[in-house]
């Protein structure tokens, strides 16, 4: 039987992820619009240090460093906590090890940039992929807090996706203003009118 503070782990290890990846890309654009890429010219020491002076370019790449570090941690208990607890939901546990392997290729990406020197396609594909990324992880908060949300969601969203209406409050029918006056095409007295011989 699934642990519910195993699930708990599962759920907000999720939202940690989803929140660090974001900050992550947020101190990589810095990177970028400081011109601070190689602050840090060697990878995955700065500068030959893993604690550098913390001043300059090199405190803004090795910002990103930190925050990519606290990533992987934050994705890797998301991935092992999927394994033990979420055993009843493959998607989530194919969506954790999806995210996991992502991590690993973006943490490789960007030794990868580094040596490169900066070399730009290699960079536009670090970013391309962080952001897709961020895409799994906010689809695997969604997927791993759906109990937890409100049923008339959970009923919008599946009559969303499909062709079906969606289920909207329901009105009841308006009150007659004239209790039993006709109504258009009704015959004297209220009775149906019926058709002539040639309708």
């Amino acid at each position: 039987m699934t642990s519910p503070r195993g699930r708990d782990l599962f759920r907000w290890s999720a939202v940690a992820s989803f929140l660090a990846c974001y900050a992550t890309m947020m101190l990589g654009g810095e990177v970028l619009a400081s011109g601070s890429g190689l602050g840090c010219a060697s990878w995955p020491s700065c500068n030959g240090s893993f604690l550098p002076p913390f001043a300059g370019a090199a405190a803004v790449e090795w910002s990103h460093r930190l925050g990519a570090a606290t990533l992987s941690i934050f994705v890797t208990v998301l991935f092992v906590s999927a394994l033990l607890f979420e055993r009843r939901r493959p998607t989530l546990i194919r969506l954790s090890s999806l995210a996991f392997s992502t991590v690993l290729l973006e943490a490789l990406l960007g030794g990868i940039v580094v040596e490169s020197r900066l070399m730009v396609w290699l960079v536009v594909l670090h970013f391309a992929i962080a952001t897709a990324l961020l895409g799994f992880l906010a689809l695997i908060v969604l997927l791993g807090n759906m109990p937890q949300f409100p049923k008339r969601w959970l009923d919008w969203a599946r009559a969303a996706s499909t062709d079906q209406p969606i289920p909207g409050p329901s009105r009841p029918a308006p009150a007659d203003p004239l209790p039993g006056r006709p109504t258009p095409g009704d015959g004297p007295w209220g009775r149906p009118t019926s058709p002539g011989p040639g309708g």
